[in-house]
């Protein structure tokens, strides 16, 4: 989340109450009590009541009167393990109502910490930009650690409540055993429900009756079935343990692919249980099996066969989407960071198409599964996994040529938190991604990038620079001295960065505050300049390249329509001069290059040498220019006898061509 000036802050802790339901637990005890009473007045009754008092005599008297005096002890044994049930339960009930109050106490706590924590950075903010005050920071950092101890805290209650569980169960079961229960397992599944933590065994069993139910299940319904029955569960480390290892990597992918074939709706119970069960603190002795069915590659790159791979990317995103709406942890961050890995492989093996374009457009599939594992990764929790996955330059280059249903929202929160860590590797990624492909003269034509998608995370990677402008200084400094052949994708990143007029006031106050070297003022200068025309030329080329389009499709419409008998010529003529006048002849208005100007102006040599060396290494972007209209042969294409009309035309322009040569011999 952030601030009103747009400074992240944390993440609020998670302070949910422990599982356990208070007025279940005082139903239950008020239930024991009241069988309590029974039985001790059953037993009361039967004291002093021999068989005699019934007419009976001799043998069968004395045998009744043995069994009534069984029947008694049992009933004040009983009785009396119920009256220690029911306080044993009475005392854990007093704990979880404690832990709730005192959660609720640090719940409060936390709302007015992030209340004053929001005011104090709305205080301090520049009230020219909006951007943070110098104390910002602080801010943030005694939230963060305000944040880490309320954790902490919540840790250790849930610990008190699960330790005073376990003695729960251990009296009760002990008083069962006293009271007499059959086999007992209507009483067990009810006190697991009111006890969490009791009876881990049973747990175990129901991930395992969940793995047989869905390897074994022949439709659909049947495991939506399954794994609604467990949902409630499926966060306990014990049952999450149970179930991934009970699936297996094979398991686990044949369940994304479930999830990603658009059969089942975007609140299935299957995605809630596959979410909660990743996502659950399995025991340590399990982490190993865990893993194995977890961290795998999921999704094949090369699949071209089958639409398998693209439905277990989509299932990804989904099991992502599941636990984000559920409040669920779900994958772990280095988990997530891998699954970013394979979709990202997956579409550049598909040339870049993202997977939900070649599916086609369905409401039954579930959202890119790219936004959602860039929107985790954007997480507090999970800055160190966003750099590793940003760290290669082909990830950049995919995620910035490709568009997003957000509006590129979840790729730039993911940028912020990389560069947070230390991003200098991320951000030289970024800025050399931006400039792949653009020839020495502006032209785009090898270039892939995005442009709503490179505004889009113009702003925090802009930012990120201005935090270590070392980043730029560096390259800036190679470069004025004559060096500096690698640094050309990153400086000419740097200029298309500047053209956006929010980041070039970030980095024109970061880069004068860093470094009074006149080098680098003078190469930035010289980067700023490479910017304004870089992006003057890109619009006129995505112009041209619209021109060209537009003109394609009237040539072709012409070409057919001369086909057709006696009026074919006529037809398509009339395409042609139509085309003029609907802007579809290959032409475009071209627009004056009206950005900014940053010349070198000072006459000192060692600024103007180093100016023109970054001047030198970054090229000079060209702007295509619009050819003019072919006036004449739109004439000879509508008006009768325009053959004989150019004949004409061609004649004339050959005259003036002779008198102009005359003229200019004369006057030389």
């Amino acid at each position: 989340m952030t601030g009103p000036t747009g400074w992240p802050l944390p993440d609020p802790a998670r302070l949910e109450p422990p599982p356990g339901d208070p007025a279940a637990l005082a139903d239950l005890t008020t239930r024991l009590d009241a069988a309590a009473a029974v039985l001790g007045d059953l037993a009361g009754q039967l004291d002093g009541a021999p068989a005699a008092a019934c007419g009976w005599a001799g043998d069968d008297a004395a045998a009744a009167d043995a069994q009534l005096a069984r029947v008694g002890r049992l009933a004040r044994e009983a009785a009396g393990a119920l009256v220690r049930a029911a306080a044993r339960v009475r005392r854990h009930e007093e704990v979880l109502v404690d832990v709730r109050q005192r959660l609720a106490q640090l719940q409060r706590a936390q709302a007015e910490d992030f209340d004053v924590a929001v005011r104090r950075m709305g205080a301090g903010a520049d009230p020219g930009t909006g951007l943070p005050g110098p104390g910002a920071a602080a801010v943030v950092d005694e939230l963060v650690a305000a944040e880490a101890a309320r954790g902490r805290l919540r840790a250790t209650m849930l610990v008190e409540v699960e330790v005073d569980a376990a003695a729960t169960a251990a009296v009760l079961a002990a008083c069962g055993a006293a009271a007499g229960s059959g086999d007992g397992a209507h009483a067990v599944r009810h006190l697991e429900d009111l006890l969490p933590g009791w009876h881990a065994s049973a747990l175990e069993r129901r991930g395992a009756d969940f793995v047989a139910d869905f390897l074994d299940a022949d439709d659909l319904g049947g495991r939506e079935q399954a794994a609604r029955d467990l949902l409630p569960w499926a966060g306990n480390g014990a049952v999450a343990a149970t179930v991934l290892t009970g699936l297996g990597a094979a398991g686990v992918q044949e369940v994304l692919g479930l999830l990603g074939d658009g059969s089942l709706s975007a609140g299935s119970a299957l995605a809630g249980v596959l979410a909660a069960v990743l996502g659950a603190p399995v025991p340590t002795g399990a982490a190993g099996g865990v893993a194995r069915a977890r961290d795998v590659r999921h999704v094949d790159p090369e699949d071209v066969r089958t639409l398998d791979a693209d439905h277990v990317a989509l299932g990804m995103g989904a099991v992502l989407a599941a636990a984000r709406r559920s409040g669920h942890p779900g994958p772990p961050p280095a988990t997530v960071r891998e699954w970013g890995r394979q979709i990202v492989a997956r579409e550049r093996a598909l040339g870049g198409e993202r997977i939900l374009d070649r599916l086609g457009p369905s409401p039954a599939l579930p959202g890119d599964p790219l936004e959602e594992v860039l929107g985790r990764l954007a997480r507090a929790d999970a800055g160190p996994q966003a750099a590793e996955l940003l760290r290669a330059e082909p990830t950049w280059t995919h995620l910035l040529a490709r568009p997003w249903d957000d509006g590129g929202a979840a790729f730039a929160a993911a940028v912020e938190r990389a560069t947070v860590e230390p991003g200098d590797v991320v951000m030289r990624s970024g800025l050399r991604a931006l400039a792949i492909g653009l020839g020495d003269d502006g032209d785009p034509a090898g270039w892939t990038v995005d442009r709503v998608t490179a505004a889009s995370i113009a702003p925090a990677l802009a930012e990120a620079v201005a935090a270590r402008p070392e980043v730029v200084a560096e390259p800036l400094v190679r470069t004025a001295a004559g060096a500096g052949e690698e640094d050309r994708l990153v400086l000419r990143g740097l200029g298309y960065l500047s053209a956006d007029p929010a980041a070039a006031d970030v980095l024109d106050r970061a880069l004068d505050q860093a470094s009074a070297a006149p080098a680098v003022q003078a190469g930035y200068l010289a980067v700023r300049e490479y910017g304004q025309r870089l992006d003057h030329a890109l619009h006129e080329f995505a112009a041209q390249e619209e021109a060209v389009r537009r003109d394609r499709t009237t040539t072709v419409l012409a070409e057919v329509l001369s086909f057709i008998p006696r009026r074919g010529d006529e037809l398509a003529g009339l395409v042609s001069a139509l085309s003029v006048v609907a802007d579809a002849d290959g032409t475009w208005d071209g627009s004056e290059d009206e950005g900014l100007h940053f010349p070198m102006s000072s006459d000192a040599p060692g600024p103007a040498a180093a100016y023109q060396h970054v001047a030198a290494l970054l090229g000079a972007p060209i702007a295509p220019e619009s050819p003019p209209v072919d006036w004449v042969g739109l004439a000879t294409d509508v008006m009768p006898g325009g053959d004989r009309l150019r004949d004409v035309v061609e004649a004339g322009v050959g005259v003036m061509e002779e008198l102009r040569e005359l003229a200019e011999a004369e006057t030389g």
